[in-house]
């Protein structure tokens, strides 16, 4: 035991004290005490506690006494004194008497005493007599304690430098929302533009419009080089330009404070070589380093986080600083581990083995393999084919790793930690604002009422539809999705997320509602059904008037779900065996999590869609066509453009969510590209071939794969006025429209508004 202690000192011994370090009025008289450290005396007794033995050691003591009479002022020894039984309190002993032990010397038995010089008192020798350091000892003591707590400072101080830099990064984005958020809010209490206006103001110069468009094109658009983004290169996903900058920024910070104010030299009392002082502070840095990135590391993981509200910044932004945060904790880690087992190995074998057996190097051990089979099980290959395992291993093993650095760091009688409290605090609110979510949303649930969904799987289009009505009742936002539970699923127990497609309040019109226009792709014997299509906006207003009153106000979720595999295979699964095509099931629904982007305040809208990707942006055309502040909205064009690999399941979406908007589009308001990427039957390319006749002119359909680029070019082209583009869809798609965005910001375009919706991991 005392072998492994002493190779930690003074990191672990004096740090281990529920006090600082020395300060340095207090500096002389603990410079005296480890003047005789590697000295045995003879009232020196090896005990389990160190401080016993350290506070009965009375021969060390008096030494010590005779040193600070000899070296120190009477201001330093008063305070050193107090500094110094805060060390014996922790083991309930008092400090010797000072003035009773000098008292027991004359002034000629202190000229008499023996004094030493460093290492001239062999190891295996017992000293039964009070000694006096030279002043070389004395002021080699001195120097090695007095750059330790200048190297110790260090250590802590650029631990606090990793939560200013991500201070200020946050301190940006909250001032960059309020910016936003007070543009658009003047754009939505503006009259609209008439289409003269729209045409005088493109060609007006923008204030600052220069400077807006250098900034898109160089730092906030681009991917960091190439084009790739949402593209994997290789293992790795790649950041966005400006999400690179401040990653690079942060990784060269860590690895600069890992290698700079490190005062090494041959005279320090606590290692015998420089490159044993030199490893230390190199093992004590990243140890702490890391313990300080840990809180950041928990705060970018939150599903419910502060930060994320104050700034507005999506989930995937914070994702990307959490896992190069993550890089680097684990990185230190290693270093730490690897660089302390080399420290105990250059003094002996013996001592190494004997560390395995002390509780703070075995679970910092256990800590180290969390941290790096953590690092291991998050590439990206296994984040994007084994998502579930991935989420379940990467959830045990954080928790592996903060238990492991709890009991790596007892020893140190809880100094380091306040660095890893706020990491259980942060997944405990979390975990609460979650539960208070779902308590919210499934209330009626404690009251013998039920929360079920209908949830139907039309096997030919191979679409899910989840309709859940919620406890609570409260108009949902376009870019919003929520985590629904499946608790009576055993197989997929848990939670997946899912993007709100669609709702309807209290029996309203929605996009997806019979009170809606119906659209002209819809089947006619369908159409002959629905005996009661609006003609008039007053017959709509008139009967969903009646509809609130007769009914109790509610709001029924819906969501759009792609089977492929895990829970939504096993979703698909039971619904098919019950032979109906629907089920109730009882779910749970926890939301609503993201922010909706200010699409809407644009003059035009391009939406460019791949798959599924399509719930993503069906709130927003519900929202268009029937907002709830009217005046909000000044979008005069929305142009969708959707590709998907199945005719049947653009036919799904047309004849249900998309069935209104397609019936305005021939008012110039909607216009709707769809491409089907896959093969078809001839008898489906026959129907499509009729969708072709139809008088719409401003609705299309082929068999073909949308050139991203060209159309984001075209629409700029086209457009009058401000223009948003938003893309929700595969990887390559995204990638092709920020480059596009990126080369259309390049060539002039003042008001392009650029969104990106990815979800996951």
């Amino acid at each position: 035991m005392w072998k492994v202690l002493l190779v930690l000192l003074p990191f672990a011994l004096p740090s281990a004290k529920a006090y600082d370090d020395p300060t340095h009025a207090q500096l002389c008289v603990e410079s005296c005490m480890d003047a005789f450290e590697e000295i045995t005396f003879g009232t020196t007794v090896e005990t389990d506690d160190y401080y016993t033995g350290y506070c009965e050691d009375t021969l060390r003591w008096s030494s010590a006494y005779v040193c600070t009479k000899r070296y120190c002022s009477p201001q330093e020894i008063k305070t050193g004194l107090s500094y110094l039984q805060l060390a014996c309190d922790e083991v309930n002993l008092p400090i010797p008497s000072y003035d009773g032990t000098l008292a027991n010397f004359t002034d000629e038995d202190l000229k008499a005493l023996r004094v030493v010089e460093y290492q001239e008192v062999p190891v295996d020798e017992i000293v039964n007599n009070t000694l006096v350091p030279s002043p070389v000892l004395f002021h080699r003591s001195y120097r090695s304690w007095e750059d330790w707590i200048v190297v110790n400072k260090a250590h802590h101080d650029f631990g606090w430098a990793m939560y200013g830099f991500w201070g200020i990064v946050i301190l940006t984005g909250i001032v960059n929302r309020l910016f936003a958020a007070v543009v658009h809010w003047r754009l939505r209490r503006t009259p609209q533009d008439s289409e003269a206006d729209l045409n005088r103001r493109q060609l007006a110069k923008p204030h600052f419009g220069g400077i807006r468009r250098w900034i898109q094109r160089h730092i906030t658009l681009p991917a960091v080089f190439g084009y790739r983004h949402q593209q994997p290169l290789y293992w790795c996903t790649v950041p966005t330009r400006i999400q690179s900058f401040l990653v690079f920024a942060y990784v060269a910070i860590n690895l600069i404070l890992c290698a700079v104010t490190y005062r090494g030299y041959k005279d320090n009392i606590f290692w015998d070589t420089v490159g044993k002082q030199t490893w230390t502070y190199l093992a004590d840095r990243t140890g702490i380093l890391a313990l300080a990135n840990l809180p950041l590391l928990w705060i970018f993981a939150s599903r419910n986080d502060i930060l994320l509200w104050l700034t507005g910044w999506n989930f995937a932004a914070f994702n990307v600083f959490h896992r190069w945060i993550a890089r680097i904790v684990t990185l230190e880690v290693i270093v730490h581990s690897a660089a302390y087992t080399l420290i105990y190995r250059q003094y002996g074998a013996e001592t190494l083995a004997e560390a395995w057996h002390e509780q703070f190097w075995y679970c910092g051990v256990m800590a180290t393999i969390a941290f790096s089979f953590l690092w291991l099980f998050s590439f990206y290959p296994i984040r994007e084919k084994l998502y579930e395992l991935f989420y379940k291993l990467h959830v045990a093993l954080a928790l592996f790793a903060l238990v492991g650095t709890f009991y790596h760091i007892k020893i140190y009688d809880g100094e380091f930690e306040p660095y890893l409290w706020p990491c259980v605090a942060i997944w405990v609110f979390d975990h609460f604002v979650r539960l208070l979510r779902l308590i919210v949303l499934n209330y009626k649930l404690a009251f013998g009422g039920h929360t079920k969904a209908l949830i139907k799987y039309n096997a030919e289009r191979d679409v899910i539809r989840i309709h859940y009505t919620p406890s609570y009742h409260n108009r949902p936002k376009p870019g919003t999705h929520y985590f629904v539970y499946f608790p009576t699923m055993v197989k997929s127990f848990g939670n997946h997320p899912f993007s709100l497609s669609s709702w309807t309040v209290s029996g309203r019109g929605s996009l997806s509602s019979p009170v809606g226009i119906r659209s002209t792709f819809a089947d006619p014997e369908k159409v002959q059904a629905n005996t009661t299509v609006r003609t008039t906006e007053a017959e709509v207003d008139s009967e969903s008037d009646n509809s609130q009153t007769a009914a109790s106000t509610a709001t029924e979720l819906r969501f759009i779900v792609r089977p492929y595999k895990g829970l939504t295979a096993h979703l698909r699964d039971a619904i098919i065996k019950t032979g109906t095509g629907a089920k109730e099931i009882p779910i749970l629904v926890e939301g609503p999590y993201g922010h909706p982007h200010p699409l809407l305040t644009y003059d035009n809208v391009l939406f460019i869609v791949g798959g599924s990707g399509i719930a993503a942006v069906l709130p927003y055309i519900q929202e268009f066509m029937h907002p709830q502040n009217p005046q909000a909205v000044r979008t005069k064009h929305i142009h969708l453009v959707w590709a998907a690999r199945q005719y049947n399941f653009v036919r799904d979406v047309l004849d249900d969510e998309l069935a209104a908007a397609a019936s305005i589009s021939a008012h110039h308001r909607v216009k709707m590209d769809f491409f089907i990427t896959g093969s078809a039957p001839k008898s489906v390319k026959a129907d499509a071939l009729d969708l072709d006749r139809l008088e719409d002119a401003d609705t299309r359909i082929s068999y073909q794969r949308p050139v991203s680029e060209n159309m984001v070019i075209e629409e700029a082209s086209e457009a009058v006025g401000s223009l948003a583009v938003f893309v929700c869809g595969p990887r390559q798609m995204a990638d092709d429209t920020r480059r596009a965005a990126v080369h259309v910001v390049g060539n002039g375009f003042a008001r392009l508004g650029f969104f990106e919706e990815q979800f996951g991991w």
